[in-house]
């Protein structure tokens, strides 16, 4: 009598096929850069090469995104974390960022707040994730507001710009694996559509929830709330 099939966990597997598509990609990406630092080609042949070179970073983040998010899922560290030192290290990262793009990064308001439980390094991806949208998003000569409050049973960090904003209709799908709006599409070629979904999976793995105010060409304001542990 033959033993029952096995089916494997789905998540671990798509975790182990993203993994196992990292090194394949990384040497593709090597290799095409090291031919086109030659400087050699002729010109028809280094443009497809470069608009390949796009293609294998997109994907590269694209998996970079899934393994994020398939660790999320499987995980769930509950330690005391302090968020203050990690958007302090979040400012000093994005202030050159939001330089570069003429956009000014501004702290609206940070107060020293208490400890919530969670994983630092995923909390630290969901606050990063809604600076690193703000600014790409936003247009030269716009605003990015960062605020840290503590209120009476929770923290809430929100993230104001003055960017493209979105629609009602589009904010219902915001969540959506995958799904990114025409207008973030025309703006940012590089996205994945995951960048969202993973901070929402990391705020709610740790008890938090995620808020949404925006308005077509008007900006957002991304706020998310953590129960004070």
């Amino acid at each position: 009598m033959s033993s029952p099939e096995v089916i494997p966990d789905r998540s671990a597997f798509f975790m182990a096929a993203s993994h196992q598509l990292k090194s394949p990609v990384a040497i593709a990406q090597w290799c095409i850069q090291s031919v086109l630092e030659n400087k050699q080609l002729p010109p028809d042949d280094a443009s497809y090469l470069e608009k390949a070179v796009v293609q294998l970073d997109a994907m590269s983040h694209l998996i970079a995104d899934m393994l994020h998010m398939f660790r999320v899922d499987a995980e769930r560290t509950l330690v005391q974390v302090e968020l203050n030192p990690l958007l302090e290290e979040i400012l000093v990262q994005y202030a050159p960022v939001a330089e570069r793009k003429g956009v000014r990064l501004v702290r609206t308001n940070i107060e020293t707040v208490p400890t919530v439980l969670g994983d630092a390094g995923y909390l630290k991806q969901a606050l990063l994730n809604l600076v690193d949208n703000a600014i790409k998003y936003s247009a030269s000569g716009t605003t990015v507001g960062i605020e840290l409050v503590h209120e009476t049973h929770s923290v809430r960090y929100s993230v104001t710009d003055q960017g493209i904003g979105i629609s009602d209709l589009d904010q219902q799908k915001l969540f959506t694996e995958f799904f990114r709006t025409e207008e973030a599409r025309k703006v940012a070629h590089d996205g994945t559509g995951l960048g969202l979904v993973l901070v929402k999976r990391i705020v709610e793995q740790y008890g938090g929830s995620v808020h949404l105010t925006s308005e077509a060409g008007k900006g957002s304001v991304f706020t998310l709330e953590f129960p004070v542990s």
